[in-house]
């Protein structure tokens, strides 16, 4: 860069289709130049990697432009790190209020605390469609065992027992939770895999991977609140008189 080459971001030189060691042609308002580039920088960036970075003397005889945009400062070793840090946010704090410090780490917090508010957001989401879920099974056994009394009355007066009416009614909810459990895993997957994918021009290095664990996870918690969820439903139904349940109309 300081022999008049350029940096590019990823997402410009996909576009462009320029690789390391191509020129292209810098025109501004106060002159033009043939840069070399030197280097495709694939780091998370303004502009989706859409941008070009150059030395002070480069921008200034091709654009007019006087004023660094920013300075990477990088420590000799470890050691001097923490007092290198302290100094420069000292020399900041004192003469140049109006810029901000930041170090890699800093950098990545940022990113991994901005990806978690979205988890955050997502998970409030699933607790809410969860919550609304277990609601229309309940709703959807209880209106079960009304279109069924009869049906309902007809096992008991052939000698079924209460606790045999009570699974039945645990069996059609466990198959309800898990079909949609099973069904959300899948359509989830898709999301997440695009989701991941819109995410590699802004975060490189990021990348998809099936949570086993999780799906697991999931998958158990259905068959739990499909158990809660039977249990109102199941005890209404258990508790129908066969005589009465046979004349129902």
């Amino acid at each position: 860069v300081k022999r008049g080459g350029v940096i590019v971001g990823k997402g410009y030189a996909e576009k462009a289709g320029l690789e390391v060691g191509d020129r292209i042609e810098l025109r501004g308002g106060t002159g033009s130049r043939s840069a070399r580039v030197e280097g495709v920088l694939n780091a998370m960036g303004e502009f989706q990697g859409n941008s070009i970075q150059m030395s002070l003397a480069t921008i200034r005889g091709v654009y007019g432009v006087r004023e660094d945009a920013q300075l990477a400062v990088k420590a000799r070793s470890l050691d001097e790190l923490p007092a290198l840090e302290r100094a420069i946010d000292a020399l900041v704090e004192r003469d140049y209020p109006n810029l901000e410090t930041l170090s890699a780490a800093e950098v990545k917090q940022q990113i991994d605390d901005e990806i978690s508010r979205n988890f955050g957001l997502f998970n409030a989401i699933v607790a809410i469609a969860v919550i609304v879920s277990l609601l229309g099974v309940i709703n959807t056994l209880a209106m079960s065992v009304l279109e069924r009394t009869r049906e309902i009355g007809v096992l008991r007066a052939l000698g079924s027992s209460r606790w045999q009416v009570r699974l039945t009614m645990l069996h059609e909810s466990l198959l309800i939770t898990l079909s949609g459990a099973l069904a959300g895993i899948a359509i989830g997957l898709v999301i997440a895999r695009i989701w991941v994918g819109g995410l590699e021009s802004l975060v490189p290095g990021i990348s998809f991977s099936f949570p086993v664990a999780t799906a697991a996870g999931v998958a158990l918690v259905a068959v739990l609140l499909g158990t809660l969820a039977a249990i109102l439903p199941a005890r209404r139904a258990a508790r129908l008189k066969p005589i009465e349940a046979i004349g129902y109309e």
